[in-house]
């Protein structure tokens, strides 16, 4: 109050000081007249109307102010700089809108719930499209409903929800651009599923969501590289069609901004011990520790280097020795089963692995004199085996399952050694894959192009059909041209070989067989007796 007292008083100085200089310049009375007229009765006039417009004035802006928080609040909507879009919140799932949609609800509403607005509309549009504007989408707070959908959706991706989390504060550190200095490197199964997200985020966000995550380790810094290549399911394949992308991202920066950065995202989410262990694996490691911890767990010194010089060095040899395929493998073997990635190329392998031996390598044969590996005698006598019975077929019709070889494998041990040994299908998949690199493997079950000396499939299938035949023939009057089901077939062979072959595969040999004699009808297989 006192600030206004003070106010007048100097404002009432003011014009009386400039009415008296007016005085003192003019001599007529008619510039006295129009002075005491202004003042007297056209300025009160006009501070009049001035003050009825200020008051107006008020009275829209408190309306204004009062009219846009009403419709921010009971409307969400953000904004995107880079690709200047809009999107709105429902409080569940996230939707881009157009420009023109979003102008003409806004002038609606303005319409009819803030009529007093009218000479006001437009300014108040610019109000609220200002603040929109100020509404970034990726440091908004989405809805736990949201939060849950999000987690639930990529939970039959990833082992658990922790990992989920993690997963999400990888993408907002990306999108955030924060940490970029990180290498996560991935399963490649996931590669196809993520470079859909990527697209979308480019699209809608303007950015690269996956900048940070690799699937093959090449050449990183170690204390940079964080491995998550173990933790996806068999369902990373998941459709991005099937996960609201709005939400995603804006989950994602959520948890990003919520824990500062996907490292501290493990620590304060008090994620599983083992996770974490396997994640920050490389941190705080050398290749000298790696390829040391792989020399005590896999490599053995069966001979001293003088004893090795007092026999006579030759691959036929009875020395134990490494040579440098098996090397790689026992490697490769020891990568698996860390669940770490290829953090060497195969010539660094080779170079540092020879450094350290340099004693026991032989270059004329490429070998490792005096080395052994618990690991490699059930491998070479499934070479062995591979070698011995395994013939290439051009017809692409044959093939044999993994488990099918497993089996024979055991087979020709018992019958050969007297032994017996579990190799798993992957174990036998890998094997296969690395010493036999041309042989094609199809979903992880087929190995394709082969046959095998210790049995002929298609042989077993077509004597055991024309037995089945021959004795229907025999024992049922006229049974030509009548109708058998395959199932039955089927089971027959079933009970008189020990070695048996899938329905799909027994079904696919009859079928090229006996051509038109096989039919399928109502869902079964039947064959006409010739």
């Amino acid at each position: 109050m006192e600030s206004i007292d003070n106010k007048k008083k100097l404002i009432k100085e003011k014009c009386i000081k400039e009415i008296d200089k007016i005085l003192e310049e003019y001599d007529q009375s008619a510039v006295y007249d129009k002075l005491e007229y202004y003042i007297c009765t056209q300025m009160k006039v006009v501070i009049n109307n001035f003050n009825t417009e200020l008051i107006k004035k008020m009275d829209l802006t408190t309306e204004q102010d009062y009219f846009v928080e009403l419709f921010l609040n009971q409307n969400k909507y953000y904004y995107l700089s880079n690709t200047e879009n809009f999107i709105h919140y429902d409080n569940l799932n996230y939707k881009l809108v157009t420009e023109d949609n979003l102008l003409q609800l806004i002038l609606t509403t303005i319409s009819k719930e803030a009529k007093l607005l009218a000479p006001w509309k437009q300014r108040t549009k610019n109000v609220i499209m200002k603040r929109i504007k100020q509404n970034n989408l990726l440091e908004s707070i989405p809805e736990s409903d949201t939060i849950q959908t999000i987690l639930s959706l990529l939970s039959d991706i990833f082992n658990s929800k922790d990992e989920v989390k993690y997963f999400l504060t990888i993408l907002g550190d990306n999108i955030l651009k924060k940490n970029t200095n990180l290498i996560h490197i991935m399963d490649y199964n996931i590669k196809e599923f993520l470079n859909n997200i990527n697209v979308y985020c480019q699209a809608i966000i303007g950015c690269n969501c996956i900048n940070t995550i690799k699937y093959k380790f090449y050449d990183h810094v170690f204390s940079n590289t964080r491995l998550f290549n173990n933790r996806v399911t068999s369902n990373c394949s998941k459709n991005i069609k099937d996960i609201p992308a709005l939400a995603l991202f804006t989950v994602a920066c959520h948890y990003s901004n919520k824990y500062k950065s996907s490292d501290n995202c493990l620590y304060e989410n008090n994620t599983d011990e083992s996770i974490v262990e396997h994640i920050f694996y490389l941190k705080d490691l050398t290749t000298d520790d790696i390829i040391g911890d792989f020399i005590n767990k896999y490599i053995e010194l069966t001979l001293k280097k003088e004893e090795i010089e007092n026999k006579i060095i030759s691959s036929k040899s009875d020395i134990t020795q490494i040579n440098m395929k098996d090397m790689l493998y026992l490697w490769k073997h020891y990568l698996d089963s860390k669940q770490i990635p290829n953090v060497l190329f195969s010539n660094t392998f080779k170079s540092e692995i020879t450094k350290i031996f340099n004693e026991y390598y032989y270059d004329d044969l490429d070998s490792f004199i005096g080395l052994s590996s618990k690991y490699l005698p059930n491998i070479q006598l499934f070479l062995e085996y591979w070698n011995n019975n395994i013939e290439e077929e051009l017809c692409d019709d044959y093939k044999f399952e993994v488990s099918e070889i497993i089996a024979l494998f055991k087979i020709w041990l018992n019958s050969n050694y007297n032994t017996n040994i579990n190799l798993s299908e992957k174990k036998v998949i890998d094997i296969i894959q690395y010493f036999y690199p041309d042989n094609t493997i199809i979903d992880n079950k087929y190995v394709t192009f082969i046959k095998h000396k210790m049995w002929n499939k298609d042989n077993d299938i077509i004597m055991i059909v024309d037995k089945f035949i021959d004795e229907i023939l025999t024992n049922a009057y006229n049974a030509t041209g009548k109708k058998v089901a395959v199932y039955d077939i089927y089971n027959y062979y079933c009970n008189n070989f020990q070695l048996i072959v899938s329905k799909k595969y027994f079904e696919s040999v009859i079928k090229n067989k006996w051509g038109e004699k096989y039919i399928f009808e109502n869902g079964n297989a039947f064959l006409i007796i010739p």
